[in-house]
């Protein structure tokens, strides 16, 4: 455990030039990347302007995306109104952020529409993540320590 955790962070070291956050979104993030877990297939896309798309089943991104359990639970694909959006925090971290209120409008038709705090927060989902990008290999890691790897998809 030791060696992994000695090489991961050499690998960080060496990447840190590269992976410059502060205000701009880091280059190296953007694009398509895939990953699997449990033999499901997954992928997330890190646009210019800041937006993230989810695809394939998400549901497999629950060990990371801790907090966006009313996605990854019932395997929700959020649509295009439905924002994701992420901005780094430095050259190692970064925050996912997304606005899921839309999923509430829809579930609930016949109610007054007024949330519960705790229903709220889980509709406002917000997620740190520390990222590491090695040539074409994104390794992303929630508070937790609980981590998942993702290449570049070409």
């Amino acid at each position: 455990m030791f060696k992994n955790t000695v090489r991961f962070l050499v690998v960080v070291i060496m990447l840190l030039p590269l992976a410059s956050c502060g205000k701009k979104i880091n280059p190296a993030l953007l694009g398509e990347w895939e990953g699997k877990s449990n033999n499901k297939t997954f992928s997330l896309t890190f646009g210019k302007d800041g937006k993230l798309a989810l695809g394939g089943d998400i549901a497999a991104l629950g060990t990371v995306f801790t907090s966006f359990t009313i996605l990854t639970d019932f395997g929700i694909r959020p649509g295009a109104n439905t924002p994701i959006t992420y901005k780094c925090l430095s050259e190692t971290q970064m925050e996912v952020e997304a606005d899921l209120s839309v999923l509430m409008e829809k579930l609930s038709a016949g109610g007054d529409g007024r949330p519960s705090p705790d229903a709220a927060k889980k509709l406002h989902p917000k997620e740190t993540l520390t990222f590491a990008v090695a040539g074409k290999e994104l390794t992303l890691t929630n508070e937790k320590g609980n981590s998942t790897k993702l290449q570049r998809v070409e």
